[in-house]
């Protein structure tokens, strides 16, 4: 069933970037707050760190499951559709719920309805640009896009949040997936071609494979790279009110890095098809590692240099590592294993997601937000060397992901 025909002549593509925008305008009011909305309902950094490592078992499973079942059915489009649907519906009971306990049930369907999203729009997304030369510059421009969105959603998220309060941001935030399901309903599938030769299609799609080296090390530096991330931007929110700032400076903060991933992404992207993406991803890490050094140095409740800084360069971190992990998971193998592909990658994704949300809560209250960025520094580094190390494998040409 096709949807409606938009005034402006709008690709598949085109009208993909438009929904990430508004999950990520949707995503970018909750994900600042939403460790300080369960603080305020009663739940303590442990307990924090427990309902959202539960967020994102959830998460692991349900990438595992959409991937494989997005596949097997050969359509991508109903299963973004009903993600959009389950996510509106579940923000809009969040900005009602009274307890910690509401909260936590509601982030679990939440989970499993992003993770039908996620995975299945960028298996879609890498059925479109399969064939593009520029599929680096539009993937970078996709998700760009969604990183200003998140940036706009931060702010707008702080000017609701000072004025009416967390409650509303999260129906703004419902309100923004339901349009997202609108503009997702004119988004066209490719269908499988039946008539192709499905012994030489099934040979040329390639999957994951935990016994290929290439794999394997791309994996592992996911699942690291994700754990320190997980870890302190769990905690970032804390951390800011720890200072002494204002609880809506985490949004804007945030907000800021986003809008510096917004504009880069674009660049990295047509960076990895001139240059490849290997020296990109593994920067990804290194720098992150000096946010951590940066947020170190803070003491004060002031927005210093530093902590200007800071956010600008996690910029530059996030979007490295984003753009070539994507164009790495969503353009191996083919239409009849793409989904699955994506799949293991958000359960790689997630499988870091779940360690680092876990230890953050943990870290912090067994020692200090100090030794919490300690520790992430320590991790962003070493999956910079699992990519060093994925380059000097794919270099001597044993198998490897597609996207490079």
């Amino acid at each position: 069933m096709k949807g409606p025909r938009f005034p402006l002549a709008m690709d598949s593509v085109s009208l993909m970037t438009v929904v990430i925008f508004l999950v990520m305008m949707g995503f970018g009011t909750i994900g600042p707050t939403l460790s300080i909305y369960l603080e305020t309902l009663g739940a303590d950094f442990s307990l924090i760190s427990i309902i959202l490592t539960t967020q994102g078992l959830v998460s692991l499973l349900g990438h595992y499951v959409w991937g494989r079942t997005s596949d097997r059915l050969g359509r991508r489009k109903p299963i973004v559709m009903g993600g959009l649907l389950a996510m509106s519906l579940s923000l809009a009971l969040l900005s009602v719920s009274r307890t910690y306990i509401g909260v936590w049930l509601i982030l679990v369907v939440e989970a499993f309805a992003l993770a039908a999203y996620s995975t299945a729009s960028l298996a879609l997304l890498g059925d479109w640009l399969a064939q593009d030369s520029q599929k680096g510059r539009r993937i970078g421009t996709y998700r760009g896009f969604g990183s200003i969105a998140f940036a706009v959603g931060a702010f707008v998220a702080g000017f609701i949040i000072n004025r009416l309060g967390i409650r509303q941001a999260y129906g703004f935030a419902s309100a923004m997936y339901l349009v997202a399901a609108f503009f997702a309903w004119s988004v066209e599938d490719i269908p499988h071609n039946r008539d192709r030769d499905q012994d030489a299609e099934a040979e040329a799609g390639a999957r994951f494979r935990f016994g290929d080296p290439a794999s394997l090390l791309f994996l592992l530096g996911v699942v690291l790279w994700s754990a320190a991330h997980s870890a302190q931007a769990s905690m970032f929110p804390n951390f800011i009110t720890n200072l002494g700032l204002p609880e809506e400076a985490s949004s804007w903060l945030w907000g800021l890095a986003a809008l510096v991933e917004g504009l880069l992404m674009p660049f990295i992207g047509a960076l990895s098809d001139s240059i490849g993406s290997m020296g990109l991803i593994m920067s990804s890490g290194v720098s992150l590692a000096l946010v951590m050094v940066g947020y170190l140095w803070l003491r004060q409740a002031t927005v210093s240099p530093t902590l200007i800084a800071s956010q600008i360069l996690r910029g530059w971190g996030f979007s490295s590592f984003t753009v070539t992990s994507m164009l790495h998971a969503s353009l191996l193998g083919n239409h009849r294993t793409r989904a699955g592909n994506v799949g293991v990658y958000g359960v790689a994704m997630s499988a870091g997601n779940i360690m680092g949300l876990a230890l953050g809560g943990q870290l912090v209250q067994w020692r200090d937000f100090a030794f919490l960025f300690t520790v992430c520094a320590v991790a962003y580094l070493c999956s910079s060397v699992l990519f060093g190390w994925l380059g000097r494998v794919q270099a001597r040409g044993a198998p490897a992901a597609a996207g490079q």
